[in-house]
């Protein structure tokens, strides 16, 4: 029992690790910083630019 609960902690520990690494080739690599090096787009800018839903006023209708 002592095995397969050690080898399923390793097991999952490994798969929680590698969801999380995204591996990229030269190209893709190039490609991705490059992006990020472009301006973001009007419509990103516009997201941004509002402000964040929890900060906006709540109106509570209760039907009454």
């Amino acid at each position: 029992m002592q095995w397969a609960l050690s080898n399923l902690l390793a097991a999952a520990d490994r798969d929680i690790h590698e969801a999380h690494i995204i591996r990229l080739n030269s190209k893709a690599w190039n490609d991705f910083t490059a992006a990020l090096n472009e301006p973001m787009g009007l419509r990103l800018n516009e997201l941004l630019e509002r402000d964040p839903i929890w900060t906006r006023p709540t109106s509570l209708s209760l039907g009454t």
